[in-house]
């Protein structure tokens, strides 16, 4: 057996204090954030800043959010939608396949701030293309007109509705996901590059699907007429949402590999996180659905933004950091306005953080004397 020396023992404190810390610190926030009722956000409402062409009567609207927080969307400038990104206090005008002005819709973005979605190449074409924003550039996909890139993962492999079919597009290569079923559609596509949407079956309707590795999974409707799947993450959990032609209601159903598939509200999901926190919107507004509770996000609204008039009247993405996004919209006014919900940290967690940190210099200090 080595002996143990002073410094050695003192090594070892320090290293199982900052072990313990890092285990209490992050069980704690686990925890915290595991509720959706225990957390607050703090509540952005985006605007359009001094963009050029933007006024005061402007609308915006939000699709999607990336780890760093950037959120792309659509604003009306001078009559016309063109596809925004949010990123901080910059907001800046994507252009479209016509130029700055043209007709441009942005739907996903990566966290690397590559965005998609659709755009014209003339200002009154009614004909729209699937398009690609990455470093500057502006990229048409090339599946002719009226199609749409809904959905770009990580690696740079986007979901695209076509009139040739469900496709994914990847630096050229075209992968068909469902072709020749052109009413097929792709919404949502993970970092493991599978790509959920909805496949039009043998009696027309719409039913939830997943392509992966090559092969179509009918997700089915959970008795519903019809059913869509709108996102996946990398856990390969979906959700998505049915409709019944019967009783007229929707239902939000999450596909889980590991568990039978369930309903988990009366909304339509929009997106998930790799936490599994799900968002969308509802008959009395924009909803969030964590750990078996749906929780409606205008309780986070201070009573100066809503005597203002303003309503979250759905939410279209979340990180994994739990923030929101997604597009409000002022009673007073008639405005529509995208929205950022950002988690705030209790008061709990702070004091914690704190004495783990104050613990931690405590060691070090020692350890120098």
């Amino acid at each position: 057996m080595f002996p143990i020396t002073s410094n050695k023992l003192q090594e070892f404190r320090e290293w199982a204090m900052i072990r313990f810390m890092r285990v209490v610190v992050a069980t704690f926030c686990v925890f915290s954030m595991g509720s959706a009722q225990a957390t607050q956000y703090e509540v952005t409402l985006l605007g359009l800043g001094t963009l050029e062409g933007a006024s005061s009567n402007s609308d915006s609207s939000a699709t999607g959010i990336n780890e760093s927080g950037q959120v792309v969307g659509t604003a009306t400038i001078a009559g016309t939608n063109v596809a925004i990104l949010w990123s901080g206090a910059t907001v800046t005008n994507l252009g479209g396949l016509g130029g700055p002005s043209a007709f441009s819709v942005a739907l996903g973005i990566n966290d690397f701030g590559q965005v998609v979605g659709f755009s014209r190449t003339i200002q009154n074409d009614p004909r729209y293309y699937a398009t690609l924003w990455s470093e500057g550039a502006i990229t048409n996909l090339g599946f002719g007109y009226n199609s749409t890139a809904s959905a770009i993962n990580n690696t740079g492999q986007i979901a695209v509705s076509s009139s040739f079919g469900s496709v994914v597009w990847a630096a050229g290569t075209v992968s068909y996901l469902s072709f020749p079923h052109v009413s097929d559609s792709a919404s949502g596509i993970n970092d493991k590059g599978q790509v959920v949407g909805a496949i039009n079956t043998r009696d027309g309707l719409n039913h939830a699907a997943l392509w992966s590795a090559g092969i179509t999974t009918d997700l089915g409707t959970l008795g519903a007429t019809w059913s869509v799947a709108s996102a996946i993450n990398d856990f390969s959990q979906i959700v998505g949402y049915s409709y019944n032609t019967v009783s007229l209601t929707y239902q939000a159903i999450l596909w889980d590999v590991s568990d039978a598939p369930k309903v988990i509200g009366s909304f339509e999901p929009a997106a998930i996180n790799n936490r599994g926190q799900v968002v969308g919107t509802s008959g009395s507004g924009a909803v969030l659905w964590n750990d078996n509770v749906t929780v409606n996000l205008n309780q986070f609204l201070d009573a100066v933004t809503v005597d203002a008039g303003w309503v979250l009247a759905g939410a279209s993405g979340i990180n994994d950091k739990g923030q929101i996004t997604g597009t409000a919209f002022n009673n007073h006014t008639g405005l529509i306005e995208a929205f950022l919900l950002t988690p705030v940290p209790e008061p709990a967690t702070i004091a914690l953080l704190t004495l783990g940190l104050a613990s931690l210099a405590a060691t070090r200090r020692s350890k120098h004397k």
